[in-house]
């Protein structure tokens, strides 16, 4: 028998946010007839590469621009398929193969395969930063294999029963940006620090890691917006503003 999850049931369409800390201040500003949601916190967002470096902030921002396999949502959170519409398990607990989404792209209009899937995991485990400890002593780059376009597998050195606790931290990005922008073979690492190669419901528009970043509303984001989203946000911007006096008269 396999062990099958499936994206059937859920709530359909992405959670723009992470929850607010506590220490934030919400406004709008106007863009035209649409608002732009403008909040504040104290804590800057360094690096905007999701194989690199995860906190608060920075995950935050990451999974505006990003989206992985499984993804956490409500509270309490729960997982559920996202680029992923369902996986399966082996019965030695070692193999794992998802089936990806059809209509997924990235927000150059890529589409989100099963190759972006690969590299994506390899890219964070050669670079062995940020998610790396997760996963890197179950998992080794060459036993992840984009079956076909719309299946990958993954087979893992021994059973490790909180692998698909940890896929949703694992961000999928576009291999063509990243390695048309590699420097000396990093891997696209100073490139990604304050650019995008997502597939997320926003794409970046300004990143100043110590004051601001703006981020678009993608109209046409893949898993869909509830409620008429695009037709009244247009975008989001995070301020960050180190004192709680001048956040709060911002």
């Amino acid at each position: 028998m396999t062990t099958q999850v499936t994206r059937r049931g859920f709530l359909q369409g992405a959670a723009a946010l992470g929850a607010l800390s506590p220490f934030a201040s919400v406004a709008f500003e106007r863009d035209g007839n649409r608002k732009i949601l403008v909040f504040t916190g104290n804590q800057a967002v360094p690096v905007l590469d999701p194989h690199i470096r995860y906190d608060w902030s920075t995950r935050m921002i990451q999974q505006s621009v990003y989206d992985g396999l499984l993804k956490y949502v409500g509270t309490p959170p729960k997982i559920v398929p996202w680029l992923a519409e369902k996986y399966e398990m082996s019965e030695d607990g070692k193999t794992y193969t998802f089936s990806l989404v059809r209509n997924a792209k990235f927000h150059n209009g890529d589409p989100v395969d099963a190759e972006a899937v690969r590299f994506s995991f390899e890219r964070a485990l050669k670079l062995n930063a940020g998610v790396a400890w997760m996963l890197k002593d179950f998992l080794k780059p060459e036993n992840i294999v984009a079956v076909d376009p719309h299946t990958v597998r993954f087979t893992l050195d021994r059973p490790f029963a909180p692998f698909i606790t940890y896929v949703p931290w694992w961000y999928i990005v576009n291999p063509k940006q990243v390695m048309a922008n590699q420097v000396d073979g990093d891997y696209g690492k100073k490139w990604m620090i304050e650019n995008d190669a997502g597939s997320g419901p926003f794409k970046l528009r300004r990143f100043d890691s110590t004051s601001l970043i703006h981020m678009d509303t993608v109209p046409d984001y893949w898993n869909g917006w509830p409620m008429g989203e695009p037709k009244r946000l247009s975008g989001v911007i995070y301020r960050i503003i180190r004192e709680s006096a001048p956040r709060k008269a911002a």
